[in-house]
């Protein structure tokens, strides 16, 4: 007869070692279940972690562009303004 899991009570508990900076190896022994089961319970999960990463990745990326940009516009304006001076 195949075991029998409590899914969100797994779950719950893998997603807290996985924040905890535990590899799937590592919750599959704590949790006393097979790697493989870690990934059903959160692999869903990792993915869209990584996705949201990398938007949030992009989205500094393009910040700290703009950021510069103002920088040397604002150093501009203080160039022109010391030069009248």
């Amino acid at each position: 007869m195949p075991k029998v899991y409590d899914d969100e009570k797994l779950k719950e508990q893998a997603l807290k070692l996985r924040a905890e900076g535990l590899s799937y190896e590592k919750i599959a022994k704590e949790i006393g279940v097979s790697k493989s089961k870690v990934y059903q319970l959160i692999g869903e999960y990792e993915k869209d972690r990584k996705k949201k990463s990398g938007e949030i990745t992009a989205k500094l990326a393009e910040l700290e562009k703009r950021v510069e940009e103002f920088e040397k516009e604002m150093n501009n304006k203080i160039n022109k303004i010391n030069k009248k001076y």
